[in-house]
């Protein structure tokens, strides 16, 4: 494995072979490389049981202040390179939403390992141990307590001015309007809306869903599971021309605003990773944090839930 520096990883996905050369050659470079974990609440087990050596494991979208404190406590910085990834068991589920996260705040250097699954099976190192405890804020932390989103925080190594790209993501209202003004089922959309959710709940055929949630989908939306954009075996994200065709056979048109929206936000970030990935990269896109969790309660008795699988 080939690999001379950082930059010669041309995508935002890694493989195992690219991480594990980076971890080995960590005393030539000139920034921190931190593995990140990311996953369910109930992953926190399975983070214990087996994870990267050295590696952090922090769990909505966070306010600015909130952000940049987390980043704080668990020691990370602007100029820090990023891996993020899935625990063991779960190939690639979590880490695209740690990765949109951190870019969506203005982290400049973040991979995501595809994955650790296939890390451990390849037989690079990795380890168990119960979680790192967080540093503890300094004594004169009150002063970063600001109510000003655009406070500039302590970071290590240097002070870093954390940002919030609002143009990344959606709100229930804006997409509401939106919905609204193109005609809510039968209008022209200069929008496309893309739902990562399995069929059976986008469809509304019954079960598969995830309890409470409900079924059925936005009108206009697309339906593009997971699970069309991962390897059935070892459940990595697929390589780009094979994502490329899973999208195009969805319907994704390149030249339209691309909502995406899931459950509860989490698997919509595959989506964006897969766009970034798979040559459509420059589809203007924006993530809907509520989803379809906040969806079906607050459009549920406004015409703008679809639970036929013939329409639109």
């Amino acid at each position: 494995m080939a690999v001379v520096s950082l930059d010669a990883v041309e995508s935002m996905l890694m493989t195992p072979a690219e991480l594990h050369y980076i971890l080995n050659t960590l005393s030539e470079r000139r920034s921190r490389v931190v593995c990140i974990a990311a996953g369910k609440d109930d992953a926190a087990a399975s983070f214990e049981r087996s994870h990267l050596p050295n590696s952090v494991y922090p769990v909505m979208l966070p306010t600015s202040q909130v952000f940049a404190a987390a980043m704080k406590r668990l020691d990370i910085g602007a100029d820090d390179t990023l891996i993020v990834y899935d625990t063991a068991d779960a190939g690639i589920y979590c880490a695209p939403r740690v990765a949109f996260t951190l870019t969506h705040f203005g982290f400049p250097h973040v991979y995501i390992l595809n994955s650790f699954r296939q890390y451990v099976a390849d037989g690079y190192p990795h380890g168990s141990a119960p979680f790192p405890p967080p540093a503890k804020p300094d004594d004169d932390d009150d002063d970063d307590d600001d109510d000003d989103a655009t406070t500039t925080t302590t970071l290590f190594p240097f002070y870093y001015r954390v940002a919030d790209d609002s143009t990344s993501i959606i709100g229930f209202q804006e997409l509401h309007d939106l919905i609204i003004s193109s005609g809510g089922s039968g209008g022209q959309r200069s929008y496309q809306i893309l739902d990562s959710r399995a069929p059976d709940c986008f469809f509304f055929s019954g079960g598969g869903g995830d309890a409470g949630v409900g079924e059925g989908h936005m009108p206009g939306a697309l339906n593009v599971p997971v699970a069309r954009l991962l390897d059935a075996n070892n459940k990595n994200l697929l390589p780009g021309p094979e994502l490329r065709d899973a999208l195009t056979a969805a319907g994704v048109d390149e030249g339209k605003l691309t909502i995406l929206t899931c459950n509860t936000g989490v698997t919509a970030s595959i989506l964006w990773l897969a766009l970034r990935l798979s040559g459509y990269a420059a589809v203007k896109t924006r993530l809907y944090d509520g989803s379809w969790s906040e969806w079906k309660d607050r459009a549920a008795n406004q015409g703008l839930i679809v639970s036929d699988e013939n329409a639109s």
